[in-house]
């Protein structure tokens, strides 16, 4: 599970300890959400499966390795790759409760990596194949993340987000990619936790989570507009969101159109998504909630995590987190 942010970050805006600097919320959550789901297409196809499956995947192969530095204190770095020989079974009441699904959920799918070749079950849980760790599409799946992650810092920037305190493009050269990946991981991780827990379910959560990324997608491409809806207290209006299909919905979950069709229509029966003849939106009182202010802050701090460990990391010493 998630550990829990520092009190300081109740505001509609977080603010670094280090800098008294305000980090726009709204703008990183938006930058965030398209960077998991790019990501989580590429794993989905890496590792063969459906995107559920595949995210149960990821939550072994994290939790496996949780007990491992990044950095050894002689200097030796632990890749992802460093799993094949290290990572330790991950039960499944474990994987139930950091994903909020049913245990009977979890074995259904595990059973189904097992049966893929991707996974094993061993005495005290289940465990990423030996041979997954030496597939060669891994270290280059890890590659594109590290420049999914670059690019996504230099939108950010573009849209006038400060990055924290020793940042620099020469910090994700200075810090091996497979690093990088695990660091990686467990925050993409942590952020879909965070949509799964407010929405009943990692279904449910990605759906809206990708309704929202495509009512402002266009927003989120644009410096200028992405700038002047960044924090949490200055909302996209409604007329600026693009409505989406249920079609394309299912296209970019890479879910059945049915049950992407049945879902998006319990999430208007429940208020959640306006539909039109365009397509659906969420509403933008319904970002202004706190719950959904609380998830930004969250996700945001989340980055500023990631960002704040690989500094450390980039260090000449390291950090040994």
């Amino acid at each position: 599970m998630s550990p829990p942010l520092p009190a300081s970050w109740g505001a509609a805006t977080i603010t670094r300890a280090d800098d008294g600097e305000r980090v726009p919320t709204r703008l990183v959550a938006r930058q965030v959400s398209e960077l998991l789901f790019a990501r989580g297409r590429r794993w989905v196809a890496l590792v063969g499966v459906d995107p559920l499956t595949a995210f149960i995947h990821a939550v072994i192969m994290s939790a496996g390795m949780q007990h491992l530095p990044y950095r050894r204190d002689d200097g030796t770095w632990l890749p992802v790759e460093a799993g094949e020989t290290l990572a330790r079974p991950v039960s499944g009441s474990a994987i139930a409760q950091s994903m909020g699904i049913p245990l009977t959920t979890v074995r259904r799918h595990a059973a189904d990596l097992v049966a893929a070749g991707v996974a094993e079950r061993r005495a005290r849980g289940f465990s990423v194949v030996e041979a997954f760790y030496r597939d060669p599409r891994l270290p280059a799946f890890a590659q594109e993340d590290v420049m999914g992650l670059e690019r996504m810092t230099q939108a950010l920037v573009q849209a006038g987000y400060a990055l924290p305190r020793g940042w620099s493009p020469a910090v994700l050269d200075s810090v091996p990619a497979g690093v990088v990946e695990r660091l990686i991981q467990a925050f993409a991780l942590r952020a879909m936790e965070t949509f799964t827990t407010s929405h009943d379910g990692f279904l449910p959560g990605g759906i809206v989570a990708a309704i929202v990324a495509s009512n402002v997608r266009a927003i989120t491409a644009d410096p200028v507009l992405a700038a002047r809806y960044a924090a949490d207290d200055t909302p996209p209006p409604d007329e600026l969101r693009v409505p989406v299909s249920v079609r394309a919905l299912a296209q970019e979950l890479d879910v059945p159109f049915e049950t992407v069709r049945r879902r998006v229509a319990a999430l208007e029966q429940a208020g959640v998504v306006i539909r039109s003849a365009r397509g659906v939106i969420v509403p933008g009182r319904l970002l202004q909630t706190p719950a959904h202010l609380a998830d930004n802050r969250r996700i945001a701090a989340h980055f500023e995590q990631l960002l704040a460990t690989l500094v450390a990391l980039a260090q000449p010493r390291g950090c040994g987190a």
